[in-house]
């Protein structure tokens, strides 16, 4: 994590996906908030089998400018997570990630075939599936499989990918390990074949022996940045707030006989008559909130990037001695971004008294996630329906002032 949150400060990226969240032999339970990029709130996170014991977790962490929303697939795949993320006009890109295990069982592979075929026919402007599918008998280049067998998983992948007219773009080794042959595991399909920029193959997180894929995906999107005005309690005027409250009569406020949703609207309006007069306002920007950002220092960052350099190098080669230096250069990269992590952390710490803010936002950030409900419709299958609005709110204000009464 401490890898992951320097370069996503540095690069700045729109939409993560990581596969395998957990570990094989995991001792404990995880929370989706763990996840979390050091010192940058700036992304929400969708999450797929990572606090349960199924499967190995998946996670899509997206910036909060983007207007994104998770969409619920029928096909019953093990490990797929979708988000419909709007563009302009009212179009949409429908981004998919996958995690198949190279164990599972026959029922989840054609599950798979499924899947692609449901997306595919989802209607999305632009389609865009990626993740790891553990698929190491396709060769790319001429999207043949291994042997003239035709009932192999591989080959019926492949073969569902043309009947639906979609395109796969890594052409690269993505996985070695030790003396393996390097081998095209994790995969981009989309499609539109011009949908994408140039794939850019980076170094693998920490130990990992995947490597990581950088692409844009050529689209025009309206960002939800907003503004809102924002209540500050923190120097509000207490002391006459609790008078003015103090000389209500609130026997006429509040009366037996009158329904519940008619008190709830006096109430209502008559603390927010008093919170307008005597609690500051402040202007803020929802979705741009980086005030404490993840530190590197110029040798953290040079070793990253050599790091990149050489796992270029060594994904298409066998060559001991240069292995041998990728693990050096890797175990480096790992040792400064812990330093860098525990001096955050220190720094955190030292702030807990003058200013508390600080670390119970950390704490907060590791521990909580706001996830936001997606659009209801009439129709489940028509996003051109009616939109049903939540009454979530209003419901738990309802709530508050029957058992106020």
């Amino acid at each position: 994590m401490s890898v992951l949150s320097i370069r996503v400060n540095k690069e700045n990226p729109d939409v993560i996906g990581i596969t395998e969240v957990k570990a094989k032999n995991r001792v404990c339970s995880l929370n989706t908030s763990e996840f979390s990029i050091e010192g940058n709130q700036n992304y929400s996170i969708f999450s797929k089998n990572v606090e349960n014991d199924q499967g190995r977790g998946i996670l899509i962490l997206v910036n909060k400018e983007l207007d994104a929303n998770e969409v619920v697939m029928s096909t019953q795949f093990q490990e797929n997570l979708f988000l419909q993320i709007r563009t302009e006009q009212n179009k949409s890109i429908l981004l998919g990630l996958i995690y198949r295990s190279p164990s599972t069982s026959d029922e989840n592979n054609y599950a798979l075939l499924d899947l692609l075929e449901e997306a595919a026919g989802k209607g999305h402007e632009k389609l865009v599936i990626m993740g790891d599918f553990n698929y190491q008998g396709i060769n790319w280049e001429t999207w043949n499989t291994n042997g003239e067998n035709t009932e192999t998983h591989e080959f019926k992948f492949t073969q569902k990918l043309q009947d639906n007219f979609l395109f796969q773009h890594v052409n690269q080794p993505t996985r070695w390990r030790g003396r393996d042959n390097p081998h095209i595991l994790d995969l981009v399909v989309t499609k539109d074949e011009n949908s994408l920029s140039t794939i850019e193959y980076q170094s693998a997180r920490g130990k990992s022996d995947h490597s990581t894929l950088l692409f844009h995906i050529l689209c025009n999107i309206n960002l939800s940045l907003q503004r809102k005005k924002k209540l500050c309690y923190k120097v509000a005027n207490y002391t006459i707030i609790n008078e003015k409250l103090g000389n209500k009569n609130w026997r006429e406020i509040i009366k037996p006989t009158d329904t519940v949703d008619e008190n709830w609207q006096r109430f209502k309006k008559t603390l927010k008559e008093i919170e307008e007069e005597f609690v500051p306002t402040k202007i803020i920007t929802i979705g741009r909130n980086n005030r404490h950002s993840f530190p590197a220092n110029q040798e953290t960052l040079d070793a990253i990037r050599k790091k990149h350099s050489l796992s270029r190098k060594v994904t298409g080669s066998k060559d001991q001695e240069l292995r041998k230096e990728y693990n050096r250069i890797r175990n480096k990269v790992k040792k400064l971004t812990r330093k860098a992590r525990k001096e955050y952390e220190m720094n955190i710490a030292a702030k807990a008294k003058t200013d508390p803010k600080v670390i119970w936002n950390y704490i907060k950030s590791k521990s909580t996630i706001k996830s936001d409900i997606g659009d209801l419709y009439s129709d489940p299958e028509d996003n051109k329906s009616v939109k049903i609005t939540t009454k979530a709110k209003q419901i738990s204000y309802v709530i508050f002032l029957a058992a106020f009464l």
